[in-house]
């Protein structure tokens, strides 16, 4: 899936051969996208939180990680192919279930933005704070080696198994959020192609 999305991306930017779109269309597959995308929301919203602590108990972070980044590249496919308007008209009736998903995307984004943002400030802050720590302490040797052990600590307690699923899910959904903005700009951008009743 991601290789596809890739692919596609390469094509939209080079403005070359857009074959992954026009295989999308041609075999009626852009219906089964959405269907993924809504399969994906429901095991995200019913199943991880029940799995999630085992995950992290077994320290299988990345394979949750893995099932939530899906979400993200199915978003992003959907929206390398929705940039022409002929892969929206085989949409159909399932443009609908597509705007009621992308409504929820930006309830979602809009509820937890200013949360979202702050993490962005916070992290810009740090690493302005790193660096300038970084270049303070290129003075003295064992200055540098005790910031090490300090940054080597901060992490590996803020890297417990919960933590890092709950920050990696976070990263997804924002990631998630923001690519629904497109989607749904281009579902107004063609609004005229979509069946919508």
């Amino acid at each position: 899936m991601e290789v596809r999305a890739a692919s596609g991306q390469v094509g939209a930017q080079q403005q070359g051969d857009e074959f992954v779109l026009e295989a999308f269309v041609t075999f009626n597959k852009l219906k089964v996208l959405v269907h993924e995308l809504l399969a994906i929301e429901a095991w995200r919203t019913n199943v991880y939180p029940r799995i999630k602590s085992g995950l992290s108990e077994l320290k299988c972070t990345m394979r949750g990680y893995f099932c939530l980044f899906h979400e993200a590249t199915v978003v992003n496919l959907l929206a390398v192919c929705f940039h022409h308007s002929h892969a929206l008209e085989t949409l159909g009736e399932t443009a609908v279930e597509l705007v009621d998903y992308l409504a929820r995307r930006l309830v979602e984004l809009n509820a937890r933005g200013r949360i979202w943002s702050a993490r962005g400030a916070e992290a810009a802050n740090e690493a302005k704070e790193r660096k300038s720590d970084a270049n303070k302490a290129a003075e003295s040797d064992a200055v540098i080696s005790e910031a090490r052990a300090k940054v080597e600590e901060i992490d590996r307690k803020s890297r417990t198994g919960d933590g890092e699923l709950e920050e990696q899910a976070n990263d997804v959904l924002f990631q998630v959020s923001v690519g629904c903005m497109t989607l749904a700009r281009y579902l107004c951008e063609h609004i005229n192609v979509l069946p919508l009743s």
